[in-house]
């Protein structure tokens, strides 16, 4: 580090490569501001890359909380449906018992005229 050149330049004005000792501190510079732009590019991509993420999982958030709905409409169209079912057996019920009622009725009467 004390060495007033980095390298050593050869008789024709050309740099001894086998003489090679560090960077100059141009290209030091350029080395650190290359890693740090590969490091504000890596940064980037992982924000885009947790932006997405985030949008994926509300829309995957949205597409649960929808389909939930439609289930929960569905099992409750499908109570609604059992207990209109429900009632109108038990209508058919009451009028087949009142039927039944006014058959039993007329059969039991004894009417000696009839005959």
């Amino acid at each position: 580090m004390s060495e007033a050149h980095d390298w050593k330049i050869g008789a024709t004005g050309k740099l001894i490569r086998t003489e090679y000792k560090r960077l100059s501190i141009e290209e030091e510079q350029d080395v650190y501001n290359s890693n740090a732009r590969h490091i504000l590019d890596k940064r980037g991509r992982q924000t885009a890359e947790a932006l997405e993420q985030s949008e994926e999982a509300a829309a995957t958030r949205c597409t649960v909380a929808v389909l939930g709905a439609v289930e929960e409409e569905r099992v409750t169209q499908s109570k609604q449906r059992q207990m209109r079912m429900v009632e109108e057996n038990k209508r058919l019920a009451a009028s087949k018992k009142e039927a039944d009622r006014h058959k039993h009725a007329e059969y039991m009467s004894y009417d000696p005229t009839y005959y």
